[in-house]
């Protein structure tokens, strides 16, 4: 009988234990883009030109990367949520770029047609058959000074 009763305190410890390590990591804040290291800097045309060529080599180099971006913005827009978006095209590819909450208002800045640097984190490729035009998707981004 005291063994059963070890065992039950071992688990509803161990049950604690991982409740309260699971909460702590649901609930930590994001990681702030301008702080992560950068894996790579590259021009919008190389990087849409790496997709174009290959896609399946591309995802490998990119995939999870913090990467900076380097071209002309050829549309900024919010949405109805208050997420703030830039765009760029090159090569008939797009890149949707997510800017970070905290880097909103350096993004209300950015004009189309404008030559920026913007660091963020590479997140997927989209083609689908709805827009042809397949989109590159990153995350976290800010506005590089």
């Amino acid at each position: 009988m005291k063994r059963v009763y070890l065992i039950l305190i071992f688990l509803v410890v161990a049950i604690a234990i991982g409740g309260f390590i699971g909460l702590k990591m649901y609930k930590k804040a994001p990681s702030n883009t301008s702080d992560l290291k950068t894996d790579l800097t590259v021009d919008i045309s190389k990087i849409t030109s790496d997709f174009k060529a290959d896609t399946s080599k591309a995802r490998r180099k990119y995939d999870n990367k913090v990467i900076v971006l380097k071209g002309i913005v050829s549309k900024t827009e919010t949405d109805q949520t208050g997420h703030c978006y830039i765009y760029f095209t090159a090569n008939d590819v797009k890149i949707q770029c997510l800017i970070q909450d905290d880097n909103k208002v350096a993004a209300a800045d950015v004009k189309d047609n404008e030559e920026v640097a913007i660091k963020g984190q590479y997140t997927g490729y989209i083609q689908d058959d709805i827009d042809p035009q397949p989109m590159l998707q990153l995350r976290d981004c800010v506005i590089q000074k």
